[in-house]
């Protein structure tokens, strides 16, 4: 019974293959002439698709300089700019911490200013 579907299905693509070719639009062409034009339609296809995936590779460049570049500015202005604006927060800072142009600020010279009266004041506070 297997055999007998078998040979069933294999008429009905050989009638779907006969229909096919029978109302191709190749009718009346040559096998070359057909082959030919499907290969004429592929490579229209094919230059359709490489010109898409250049306009997809230069856009993706363009994403990345957009992307890229703004971030490259930032880090050389930053380098150029933020020295000078941190020396003068850190100067004056140092003028309120009573440093002024004496020299660098030492957080020892602080802890060495404090009493231990301050020091038993300031345990008994956090107790």
């Amino acid at each position: 019974m297997g055999v007998q579907k078998k040979i069933q299905a294999n008429a009905a693509l050989h009638e779907a293959a006969t229909k096919a070719v029978t109302e191709s639009p190749f009718v009346g062409k040559t096998a070359s002439e057909e082959v030919l034009s499907l290969l004429k339609e592929i490579k229209e296809q094919n230059h359709v698709i490489s010109r898409r995936i250049t306009w997809m590779v230069v856009g993706n460049y363009v994403r990345l300089v957009v992307v890229i570049l703004p971030l490259l500015v930032g880090i050389i202005l930053a380098y150029v700019y933020l020295p000078a604006v941190f020396q003068e927060m850190l100067g004056e800072y140092q003028s309120l911490l009573g440093g002024g142009t004496q020299g660098a600020f030492s957080i020892t010279d602080v802890l060495h200013q404090i009493s231990p009266e301050q020091i038993e004041e300031a345990s008994k506070l956090l107790k």
